[in-house]
């Protein structure tokens, strides 16, 4: 799976698209959410969620990047604990606060 990482982000890397890598832990502490995203429209990045005991890879599709936001769809990649579909969701990442937003609900500080 790594290397499937590897080939998704690398012609970002290539074109110096900036990329934002960042560990977001809802307010509960029952979300964990690893984030590695490009600031390019259209990118493919990563999240990995960690909830109840479950381990969920996403893949992040960029649609939308203001100076201060970046704005897509999170599509489920493969579950580590079994489970075997997810709905997609929205992501919002928000430079200036340094906070993922989960379907425009959850808000997640980012270290």
């Amino acid at each position: 799976m790594k290397s499937l990482y590897v080939l998704l982000i690398l012609p970002q890397l290539l074109n110096g698209a900036d990329l934002v890598n960042k560990t977001c832990i809802s307010p509960s502490g029952k979300s964990i959410y690893d984030i590695s995203l490009s600031n390019e429209i259209n990118s493919i990045g990563q999240i990995i969620l960690r909830y109840d005991n479950q381990i969920t890879h996403y893949s992040a599709i960029v649609k939308r990047n203001n100076n201060d936001k970046l704005v897509g769809v999170s599509k489920f990649i493969k579950s580590e604990t079994g489970q075997i579909q997810a709905d997609p969701w929205v992501f919002t990442y928000d430079y200036k606060k340094n906070i993922l937003i989960d379907d425009g609900r959850l808000i997640s500080p980012c270290d």
